[in-house]
């Protein structure tokens, strides 16, 4: 089975932006040195590639590759206005001092506006040309399978849709692929009959698309649908290749930017302290026992943001909205994560990684299991600073937002690789950012 087009959308929204920022680069050198276009093009072209991949990174960040921030295509304009000038900006203090001929203010008033204009128009055409029926797949759902519904009702509240969807009884299926069929398949495999599993595999041949009812949820949702998974799923996930990031590049990306966030974090450490002790009595940092990989137990380092003896009477409970056992320095570093910066030092020792399921305490975690099936799952992988379920979904409250964030856990258990670690990061900064100007 397939799995659903929405990569493949988000593919050419990517390639769509990365041309036309190209094509803002030549007009607004065109218009601001006409016939002397091409020499500043080469004196500043290693400037210029890294403005249009800074440019592309902070698109991302600002969350202009979600299809949602598409609906309607106005409310995108500042935000890519923003991604062009900070990528400017960035660009500026990379490599302006290597410059033998800079390109001046002219270049970069009309390098944000028509790069604004471009990538605007890119998002008008995109949500105009491809929600047309002519761009749209009659997607087949079966009647007999309950998770038909709930697929249904995710594609209907999908910000963009790609589908028409029909769900149908498993003979009209049958009969239509028999007569005239037009259209693509969601299944799952555990309702496929050894029957219809005939009829797929010659349809396969006449261009019958069949893909993975679970993917497609996946692939809107981000998260795995607990209910409608087993050991086999989970199995098969597991065998999925490229791997090897886990035991080399994982390592060395968690070495690299836990080592750059140590450094980054030193000037802040003595303003937070002195922050904490003003705030309440009490020592500056906190250690909590967590549990790590395989069920080892690892001290968490963290700023503390709560009164001391907070939990002395209620015991080791989940946070919650407007906690009183919170500080008021510690509610600012909670907002903004900062109480945070201190795992910087796990990650370096190798208790944590910088992207994997939120650590849980000991005290709460056989519960959980208990619980919740699959939980267990999550410790085959280093809990991380951050994580899919961490920028997808607040703090865990109850049981059922904890399973709610383990079908986060669960999706990044099955696609995880060095580049959705690196979007990971991308988004989170881009959390912490937004809260900046709330």
């Amino acid at each position: 089975m397939r799995g659903s087009p929405e990569r493949r959308h988000k593919l050419v929204l990517f390639t769509l932006d990365f041309l036309f920022l190209i094509g803002a680069v030549f007009l607004s050198l065109h218009l601001r040195f006409r016939e002397e276009a091409f020499f500043y093009l080469q004196e500043n072209l290693y400037s210029l590639i890294i403005f249009v991949f800074l440019s592309l990174i902070f698109l991302y960040i600002n969350g202009l590759y979600e299809f949602k921030s598409l609906i309607p295509p106005r409310k995108s304009i500042g935000r890519i206005f923003l991604a062009l000038l900070l990528a400017y900006t960035l660009n500026l203090l990379l490599v302006y001092m290597k410059l033998r001929k800079p390109l001046g203010r002219g270049v970069l008033v009309l390098l944000i506006i028509n790069g604004t204009v471009f990538l605007w128009i890119v998002r008008l055409l995109y949500v105009k040309f491809f929600q047309r029926e002519f761009f749209s797949i009659n997607l087949f759902i079966l009647k007999e399978d309950p998770f038909s519904k709930e697929l249904a009702e995710v594609i209907k509240n999908a910000p963009l849709s790609f589908y028409r969807v029909k769900i149908v009884s498993m003979d009209e299926l049958m009969q239509s692929m028999q007569e005239n069929f037009n259209g693509a398949i969601a299944l799952r495999r555990e309702v496929v009959p050894e029957k219809l599993s005939k009829i797929l595999r010659f349809g396969r041949f006449q261009g019958v698309e069949i893909y993975d009812a679970l993917q497609i949820y996946e692939e809107l949702t981000g998260e795995v649908p607990l209910d409608y998974i087993d050991e086999r799923y989970l199995f098969e996930a597991s065998l999925k290749p490229s791997l090897i990031h886990i035991k080399r590049l994982k390592r060395l990306f968690d070495l690299v930017f836990s080592t750059l966030g140590i450094l980054l974090s030193l000037p802040l450490i003595p303003l937070i302290a002195l922050a904490i002790k003003l705030d309440s009595p009490g020592p500056v940092f906190y250690r909590q026992k967590r549990v790590g990989r395989n069920g080892r137990i690892f001290t968490l380092i963290k700023f503390r943001s709560m009164y001391v003896g907070a939990e002395e009477k209620s015991g080791p409970v989940w946070a919650k909205d407007n906690d009183e056992r919170i500080t008021r320095v510690g509610r600012f570093l909670r907002k903004f994560r900062l109480d945070e910066l201190p795992q910087f030092f796990n990650v370096w020792k190798g208790e944590m990684s910088m992207v994997g399921p939120r650590p849980e305490r000991p005290e709460l975690l056989d519960k959980l299991i208990q619980e919740i099936p699959y939980f267990h799952d999550r410790l085959a992988m280093l809990p991380g600073l951050t994580g899919w379920a961490q920028i997808n979904y607040p703090y865990a409250n109850t049981l059922e937002d904890s399973k709610r964030k383990l079908q986060f856990d669960l999706y990044y258990f099955k696609n995880m690789s060095p580049l959705l670690d690196f979007l990971i990061i991308l988004r989170t900064l881009r959390i912490i950012f937004s809260r900046l100007g709330k």
